[in-house]
């Protein structure tokens, strides 16, 4: 009875960064069906890839997670990193998560998005899945499912390459959210 969306976008090298997000998708997944919640089932994926990470050529393996979980009529979304969570509706698209980037630090803290994006860390990120001992997780919810909204779960791979309005047009203009997805994909790439 409940619906998960949700993106792991690994770091660390291909090889790790790719271990590093199946297997926080993994628990994730698993903490979920056994009935956890969302911010214990982000907290259950880090021990498991920090763990993992102790392993010869995985030293600092991590991964950014995105989820949304559906359910009764609500959602909740969770993240940790740079992927995010977004709701689509024909009155606008609207960022749910916060981004944990040396970018997004830089900005609260006052500086300009172009001072922030001059530095060399501007691709930094501030929290992630793994490379700790400990995590700290937002939530956001619970909302309320509407009718004619979208929520979409994307790495920094598609909001990077892609406005707001882009991501938001190109699924009002989709027949299908599996059309919408594949039509993002495409052009991002």
């Amino acid at each position: 009875g409940r619906l998960l969306l949700a993106v792991a976008d690994g770091m660390g090298g291909h090889a790790a960064g790719e271990i590093a997000s199946a297997l926080a998708l993994e628990v994730l997944v698993s903490t979920l069906e056994s009935g956890g919640e969302i911010d214990a089932a982000f907290v259950a994926a880090n021990d498991g890839v920090h763990r993992r990470s102790a392993e010869p050529g995985k030293n600092g393996m991590g991964t950014t997670l995105v989820a949304a979980l559906v359910s009764d009529g609500e959602y909740f979304v969770a993240n940790v990193g740079d992927s995010r969570g977004y709701l689509l509706s024909a009155d606008g698209i609207r960022q749910l998560t916060d981004d944990h980037s040396f970018v997004a630090e830089a900005v609260k803290r006052g500086q300009t998005r172009e001072q922030a994006m001059a530095t060399p860390w501007r691709d930094a990120l501030t929290r992630s899945i793994g490379p700790g001992d400990q995590v700290d997780v937002d939530v956001f919810g619970p909302f309320p499912v509407t009718p004619d909204t979208a929520l979409l779960v994307c790495s920094d791979g598609l909001y990077k390459t892609l406005t707001d309005e882009d991501l938001r047009d190109i699924y009002g203009r989709s027949s299908s959210p599996q059309g919408a997805v594949q039509t993002l994909v495409n052009q991002a790439l």
